[in-house]
């Protein structure tokens, strides 16, 4: 991989997947292997689907759009994040942003205030 913007990118997707699955306790002991490969709550990255793109990481009911960048664009982030959950057929996109010098616990998770609306209703029922 030779564009180092990809391979931040990259590298910020599998550490933010790797948080998540760590601190959702889907993780062995020792942190490297799932504890059920095959349960559908694990987050998992995504293959590139080209126009039809599903997002970055799938942490079901979530589409999660994981940005690294110098500059944020929070409203495209978003709104990239709502199209590959729709292309996904789940019912939440969100963006993850990196911060600067800083690791997962601290990152920004971004979503629409509609967005927003729905999952507090579906935690609601």
């Amino acid at each position: 991989m030779a564009n180092p913007n990809k391979r931040r990118g990259t590298r910020w997707e599998s550490e933010f997947a790797k948080f998540l699955n760590r601190e959702l306790g889907l993780l062995t002991p020792d942190g490297d292997e799932f504890l059920d490969p095959t349960s559908p709550l694990n987050a998992r990255r995504q293959a590139q689907q080209g126009m039809n793109d599903v997002g970055d990481l799938w942490v079901i009911p979530f589409v999660v759009e994981c940005k690294n960048t110098a500059r944020h664009e929070l409203p495209a982030y978003v709104r990239q994040a709502e199209q590959e959950a729709r292309n996904a057929g789940l019912p939440f996109g969100v963006a993850a942003v990196k911060v600067r010098g800083r690791g997962p616990r601290d990152c920004l998770v971004v979503m629409s205030g509609a967005t927003f609306v729905r999952v507090v209703e579906a935690l609601r029922q």
